[in-house]
């Protein structure tokens, strides 16, 4: 295997292909076997996030660069991934993680403006297609900032 960095100098210039997808998952989910620190795969990340030949898959790209994150517990950096990801294409599902990722952060405000947000974006299909998972962080979001504040662990994935 090549080295750290002879692999982000072709990440800087490449294009993003069919390939790019599994070679993420294949790094993400045997980094612990292939000893590869997490610096690396955050410079990797990065690298690809910021080479202009990947602009159309920039929203993409920082989802994967969230869910890394999120498997490493750094909700606030992931947080910040996917909020990326959703400027740059909306989606309810993603909206709905970041609820959940807000959460596990105890930021309660925070996630329930976002689903708020979110509850006015939605025509009324949409609104009644997902109306159990809205009225659940309708729900959960209160119990579980209320039993944060009771000293109580929540922690959430």
């Amino acid at each position: 295997m090549p080295d750290l960095e002879t692999i982000i100098q072709h990440f800087k210039i490449s294009k993003y292909d069919q390939v790019t997808p599994s070679l993420l998952t294949s790094i993400t989910d045997k980094r612990q076997q292939c000893l590869i620190e997490s610096t690396a795969i955050d410079a990797l990340f990065n690298t690809l996030i910021n080479n202009p030949n990947n602009k159309l898959y920039q929203a993409y790209l920082y989802y994967r660069y969230a869910m890394f994150h999120l498997s490493e517990k750094h909700y606030k950096t992931a947080i910040q991934a996917g909020k990326q990801a959703l400027s740059l294409k909306d989606s309810i599902n993603l909206r709905l993680k970041l609820i959940k990722w807000l959460i596990a952060d105890k930021q309660f405000d925070e996630a329930m403006e976002l689903l708020q947000e979110t509850k006015k974006q939605l025509n009324p299909l949409k609104r009644k297609l997902y109306y159990k998972e809205l009225t659940f962080f309708e729900t959960k979001i209160p119990v579980m900032q209320e039993l944060h504040e009771m000293g109580f662990q929540t922690d959430e994935k």
